[in-house]
């Protein structure tokens, strides 16, 4: 694993671990929804993990989990996915 995917995987990791720590006061259930995506970043990627994290904050999720296998892609579609992601 290069230290690229490191980076994102512990990136979102440390978002999820720090939405549960300033989040709500523990419940009884959640669900955990996971989202894969393998292949380049590019806007449609973007508007799919967008999608997933709306539906989870839609169906109140506990948390959300991405694995991305990308080799790479497009810096505004990065952008707009860690954007969403913090917000």
């Amino acid at each position: 694993m290069t230290w690229p995917r490191r980076l994102i995987t512990v990136l979102a990791l440390v978002i999820g671990l720090v939405a549960l720590v300033r989040g709500q006061p523990p419940r009884a259930r959640g669900a955990v929804v996971v989202a894969e995506f393998d292949g380049i970043i590019h806007p449609i990627a973007a508007e799919y993990l967008a999608g997933v994290i709306d539906a989870a904050d839609t169906s109140d999720a506990l948390l959300v989990v991405i694995v991305l296998r990308t080799p790479g892609g497009l810096l505004d579609s990065t952008r707009a996915i860690v954007s969403r992601m913090i917000t």
